[in-house]
């Protein structure tokens, strides 16, 4: 969630991630962006970072501050897995 907005997270590490851009919204290259990350199991995490790409809807955010702890990703990989076991 960034501005009271909630978006659509694609793909995400310890060190990034890349979201679905709310429909109105147009961020600039290089703009600071602070948001909470709130995964499937109830799990929330604040991030900060710079937005590095911006390709269509979507725009992809390196952390540089605050990011997703690599245990956290651990986890979500381990849950996804448990609900998808056809992914293996």
């Amino acid at each position: 969630m960034v501005d009271g907005i909630a978006h659509e997270v694609l793909d995400c590490s310890e060190s990034g991630m890349r979201y679905r851009l709310a429909t109105d919204e147009r961020p600039m290259y290089g703009q600071e962006i602070r948001g909470l990350v709130q995964f499937r199991r109830g799990t929330e995490i604040e991030v900060e970072g710079r937005i590095v790409r911006i390709d269509g809807e979507f725009a992809a955010l390196h952390f540089t501050a605050l990011g997703i702890p690599f245990g956290i990703i651990l986890a979500e990989q381990r849950d996804l897995l448990r609900r998808y076991p056809m992914w293996r």
